[in-house]
């Protein structure tokens, strides 16, 4: 029981759906961090073996496209893979740099909503801020110890959660109001939300332009290689195909 007597399938109470969205994204985290551990655990089964041994990666992904080219590929010259790895960088910091920044902006909002919610004794919103402070924290710390140049997946699902949990929210607003009639909340909670939702649409978008795997240089060989999250979603790498 939360929020009283009522239970976690209570969506139209307005306190089960803030409470849904703190524990939807801290329960993902939870699970990404035993996909974590998994790997090592000790192997005491033939089964448990054999499942580790699928998803051990052999060989990278650029080797293998390196290898896949054979002689088609360039010989490599100092400049060329100073070139490649300038490149390599501004990519990685055109995806770095907004998820980090607004995530920043995110844990000072919800700490600020946390230590004010506890000193006026909302122990249960306090509670609900400081996981939204948690799953926050991971997405700006992500890409800042783990950089890539492709999407990350695991910022991508969070983001698709919080996106789901905080519509729920907004929405419900509405449900309330023309449901049960009840009024419609503070209008610096309602700005609050919009601003929150923006944030999150705009960085699940900047994930969605980002290609959806790494390439080496001078190894294109379709529309595919370089296609993005979104272009896979709805094939849209095939429309220069289709025009000719």
């Amino acid at each position: 029981m939360v929020c009283g007597q009522h239970k976690l399938s209570e969506l139209k109470v307005s306190c089960v759906r803030y409470v849904w969205r703190g524990l939807l994204p801290a329960m993902f985290l939870l699970v990404l961090g035993a996909l974590y551990l998994m790997p090592s655990l000790p192997s005491k089964f033939k089964l448990t073996r054999r499942f580790k041994r699928t998803f051990t990666p052999f060989l990278t992904l650029d080797d293998a496209q390196l290898l896949l080219k054979g002689s088609g590929v360039p010989n490599s010259t100092p400049a060329s893979r100073e070139a490649e790895a300038r490149k390599k960088r501004l990519a990685t910091l055109r995806l770095t740099l907004p998820i980090s920044t607004l995530s920043l902006m995110e844990i000072l909002t919800w700490t600020i909503l946390f230590a004010y919610y506890l000193s006026i004794g909302q122990f249960l919103t306090a509670w609900i801020s400081s996981l939204l402070v948690i799953s926050w924290t991971y997405t700006f710390l992500r890409p800042l110890i783990y950089s890539t140049v492709t999407v990350p997946i695991d910022i991508l699902a969070l983001l698709c959660i919080h996106l789901v949990t905080g519509s729920l929210g907004f929405l419900g607003h509405a449900y309330d109001k023309y449901g049960y009639n009840r009024p419609w909340p503070n209008a610096w909670v309602i700005t609050g939300e919009i601003i929150d939702l923006l944030v999150i649409i705009f960085l699940i978008v900047v994930n969605l332009n980002t290609p959806a795997e790494t390439v080496p240089e001078g190894s294109v060989a379709s529309p595919e290689d370089l296609a993005t999250v979104w272009g896979w979603m709805t094939f849209g790498f095939i429309n220069p195909l289709v025009a000719k």
